[in-house]
């Protein structure tokens, strides 16, 4: 989990250096599933220690409407976080998205 905080945040600096010079007040959108809710409060709030400046809104919805958002809504993410990252490539390529970090996985076992 500790890893994947870390992956997160560092995807986090790298859209901050992709953006910091457009304005003055900044807010860094995110669209993630549900299920990463806790992991990205977490970030965010540590975000907002290193950048106080930097305005950082979620929104938690299932994976395939986190994307929907941006493909048939036209709503503009800085951050799109899916549980199924193999949805990215297949609904977002090429015309929303050209590139993805797989930056956790799980696995289910039977005990």
């Amino acid at each position: 989990m500790k890893q994947s905080l870390i992956s997160l945040l560092l995807v986090l600096m790298l859209t901050l250096s992709l953006i910091a010079g457009c304005s003055t007040s900044i807010t860094l959108t995110i669209y993630h599933a549900g299920s990463l809710t806790i992991p990205f409060d977490s970030i965010s709030e540590a975000f907002n220690q290193l950048y106080p400046n930097i305005a950082v809104r979620t929104e938690a919805a299932g994976s395939v409407v986190t994307i929907r958002k941006v493909t048939e809504l036209g709503k503009r993410a800085d951050i799109i976080a899916s549980a199924d990252y193999t949805l990215i490539p297949e609904i977002m390529f090429p015309e929303y998205a050209d590139w993805y970090i797989a930056f956790a996985r799980n696995q289910m076992v039977i005990c």
